[in-house]
């Protein structure tokens, strides 16, 4: 007896197409997709687009969001921002006026740099510790976020705009560092 079994068709694979950094990616399925997003690869505002949709969309915006099984980050004015507000105003302190301030009439550039290099880092644990607990995974970030120890407006600035929030407080420390020069 022969087995004249057909099977129906596969179903077509959804090839999508993702927008990053400034570049269309892509094709990729829709599980590789919504791994990238739960992995912390990608956001859920990443935009995306497949055959049949008029324009570009957001991840969460499509048939893909309802996949998602985690909440979304906090964005905006929910993000506690206490740690980069104290980050801005702690730049018209330098580091002379506070070894100066302990009594060490001539700091060398050691002692200067070093302490630096101790309040900005541990503002930077505390911002990325707040950060987390709104829902916004310091992992996802790594490529931008270690810049802060570094560069400390452009971490501001991209922090801002990655939270979807004013950026005031990367105004403000740019603002208080130039103050701090003249003094």
């Amino acid at each position: 007896m022969e087995n004249n079994l057909t099977l129906p068709p596969a179903l077509p694979v959804e090839n999508w197409y993702y927008f990053t950094a400034g570049n269309q990616q892509g094709p990729v399925d829709a599980a590789t997709l919504t791994g990238w997003v739960e992995g912390g690869i990608l956001d859920r505002s990443t935009l995306v687009w497949k055959a049949g949709m008029a324009d570009w969309a957001a991840l969460s915006a499509t048939s893909l969001g309802a996949r998602f099984t985690t909440p979304p980050p906090v964005t905006g004015t929910a993000v506690n921002n206490t740690a980069v507000w104290v980050w801005a105003f702690s730049a018209l302190l330098t580091m002379e006026q506070i070894w100066q301030g302990l009594g060490v009439r001539n700091p060398s550039l050691h002692m200067i740099w070093s302490s630096w290099w101790m309040p900005s880092g541990l503002l930077f644990w505390w911002d990325a510790s707040l950060l987390k607990a709104s829902g916004n995974r310091p992992r996802k970030w790594e490529g931008w976020q270690l810049w802060g120890l570094f560069i400390v407006p452009v971490y501001l600035f991209v922090r801002a705009a990655k939270l979807r929030q004013n950026c005031a407080y990367a105004v403000v420390w740019v603002v208080c560092a130039v103050i701090s020069l003249f003094y």
